[in-house]
């Protein structure tokens, strides 16, 4: 439900400020700003993320494909700090060798992505798609 409530914020909070249609929302936003629901989410899920490599893959492809979602500016900025902190706890967490080397490959290709214009690696087709499925 992560990457349900992120891609639901980042693509109608900004653009949806009538009141008239908050009703129609799946997830309720206010008065929770991005920053504190983000915070929320995975500041205090960071730990419990770091201890399972398959779960922090998974964090880094939502944290991701919601960053593409964003229009550049706070909520982008946000989530990609969100990236940032879990690459650290995570490859503090694996140590040295391959774990920490696969998170820092994906960080890094999560990175270029949500830096590309057209965000390749998120058509969800063929051998290059990033996010995965879980």
């Amino acid at each position: 439900w992560y990457k349900t409530a992120l891609a639901e914020y980042v693509v109608n909070a900004a653009a949806d400020n009538d009141e008239s249609h908050w009703h129609r929302r799946r997830v309720q936003l206010l008065p929770v700003s991005f920053d504190r629901l983000t915070a929320v989410m995975f500041d205090s899920t960071r730990p419990y993320i770091c201890s399972d490599n398959n779960v922090v893959m998974h964090t880094l492809a939502i944290l991701c494909e919601c960053a593409c979602l964003a229009s550049p500016g706070d909520s982008r900025d946000t989530l990609i700090g969100h990236l940032e902190k879990t690459h650290r706890a995570a490859v503090e967490h694996a140590g040295q060798g391959m774990e920490a080397e696969a998170i820092t490959a994906r960080y890094s290709m999560a990175l270029h992505i949500v830096q590309e214009d057209r965000h390749p690696g998120l058509e969800q087709q063929g051998i290059d798609w990033f996010g995965g499925s879980a």
